[in-house]
């Protein structure tokens, strides 16, 4: 019974995230569409962000920390072309 109760709350999980990164997905190419920009999408905490390039120097200014484009690259699921 245990088994069964875990497996239903993973199944539920995962097709949690996985509608929460396509409507994430079709959010970042409906922006580059509209502005053609590049978008990334990044966790942030239990969700998902569309961000863009710029967001590199907030997290810096904010942070004092030093990151560039690949960390960001790195951290996201899915960028636009």
């Amino acid at each position: 019974m245990k088994k069964i109760k875990s497996w239903i709350i993973f199944k539920y999980y995962w097709y949690r995230r996985k509608f929460q990164f396509r409507a994430a997905k079709a959010k970042a190419d409906q922006m580059h569409l509209m502005t053609g920009r590049k978008y990334y999408v990044v966790p942030s905490g239990k969700k998902l962000q569309v961000v863009t390039g710029d967001v590199i120097k907030v997290f810096n200014k904010n942070t004092k920390q030093n990151m560039n484009i690949h960390d960001l690259l790195k951290m996201a699921y899915y960028s636009t072309k």
